[in-house]
């Protein structure tokens, strides 16, 4: 939880939707889950340390080299493929 590790994690529990899709979880399963998570997200919050506002100054000075980069990806790519579709 984002709120605890300050991290996410895209892939924990990547199967549970899955299972809800195949109809594999009752609605009282979910209305239990759903609140159990309710119950958990207003524990790391009262107790949590995550900033309430970002750290701007830690964005904007990341920001700029991300972008780039990211640039920079973008730029070699096509020059890839401008090699690729001329030879």
């Amino acid at each position: 939880m984002i709120l605890v590790e300050q991290d996410i994690d895209l892939q924990r529990n990547n199967n549970q939707p899955k299972a809800i899709r195949r109809g594999e979880w009752t609605e009282e399963r979910m209305r239990a889950w759903c609140a159990e998570k309710v119950s958990q997200l207003d524990r790391a919050y009262a107790e949590g340390s995550m900033r309430v506002t970002p750290d701007e100054t830690k964005i904007r000075s990341f920001l700029p080299n991300g972008l780039e980069h990211h640039d920079l990806e973008v730029s070699l790519r096509q020059q890839r493929r401008t090699r690729t579709r001329s030879n």
